[in-house]
């Protein structure tokens, strides 16, 4: 699952599927209306006594446990959630070191560049898009700077 800017949708589908020649592959959009985050000290066991329907899948964005759940959370179930408000969310993103597309990064800067080597890099991966510039990079050792919190 990629999840991308509002504004990066269309730019992000032309270029995968400029890569999917033979591949048995399909890309469908989630609308972020079906797709909700959460996170929390007890989540894990909130988890477990809603259970969802649809996957429920990991997400590495915040410092403590949270999930992306692709259907929606039952009225039931949503009761005990606690909606974060936008200022919570972006304080939460920044305490993790979660870069914000448009906000913090843009095209302009490499992986290594925003601390993202450990989540979006491989070294020992085949070849990838993108893999030449990543490569001299940590073959020269440094970057000229870093996005850190």
């Amino acid at each position: 699952m990629l999840v991308t800017a509002n504004h990066k949708v269309d730019e992000l589908v032309a270029h995968l599927e400029r890569y999917i020649i033979t591949e048995d592959v399909e890309l469908s959009l989630v609308n972020a209306a079906t797709l909700t985050l959460v996170t929390g000290e007890s989540i894990e066991s909130w988890l477990e006594t809603a259970q969802p329907h649809g996957p429920i899948i990991p997400n590495h964005w915040f410092t403590q446990a949270s999930y992306w759940l692709l259907n929606s959370v039952s009225d039931e179930h949503s009761q005990v959630l606690h909606a974060l408000s936008d200022d919570e969310v972006q304080a939460a993103r920044i305490a993790a070191g979660t870069p914000l597309y448009g906000t913090d990064i843009s095209d302009e800067q490499f992986a290594q560049e925003v601390n993202r080597d450990a989540l979006a890099i491989s070294f020992t991966k085949g070849c990838y898009l993108g893999q030449e510039p990543i490569a001299r990079i940590d073959a020269l050792g440094n970057v000229h700077w870093y996005l850190t919190r």
